[in-house]
């Protein structure tokens, strides 16, 4: 991936163990992740949804982001819908296609919720995590 794509600080690439993606829809909405986290380490806040890379099983980062926008939205995607966004840290990113009319075949496995949110708005709420607005930053440079 070019280092355009790279967000600032997090330059050096490494072994891919987490992916994360952005839902979007023709309008330009984001479908954010209302986290509960019963672990308390981030809870209470809006985040991009994702997951952990089983690479002891060989499963790739793509692999990876299929099941678990499967496990979390219990929705699948074709391949022409998703792009890829970023890499930072040990993480990479994606950002998914899904159109209105769908909406209505999501079905929320993990979290309190989600919410559509413009980027801009999504990125003026306050407990909004860093990867997300990270993330939101870099697609509204894209746009």
């Amino acid at each position: 991936m070019a280092s355009r794509n790279r967000i600032q600080g997090y330059e050096t690439p490494g072994q891919i163990t987490s992916i994360g993606w952005f839902l979007y829809d023709e309008k330009n909405k984001m479908v954010c992740l209302h986290r509960r986290d019963p672990w308390g380490v981030s809870p209470n806040t809006w985040d991009h949804f994702g997951g952990g890379v089983k690479s002891q099983t060989g499963e790739t980062a793509y692999e990876a982001f299929l099941r678990e926008l499967c496990e979390e939205l219990g929705i699948t995607v074709d391949n022409d819908k998703v792009k890829e966004l970023c890499e930072y840290k040990n993480k990479k990113m994606y950002l998914v296609s899904f159109p209105i009319k769908r909406r209505k075949e999501i079905r929320l496995g993990e979290g309190a919720g989600f919410a559509y949110f413009s980027p801009d708005k999504a990125l003026g709420l306050e407990n909004l995590t860093l990867a997300a607005r990270n993330g939101l930053k870099i697609i509204i440079r894209r746009q």
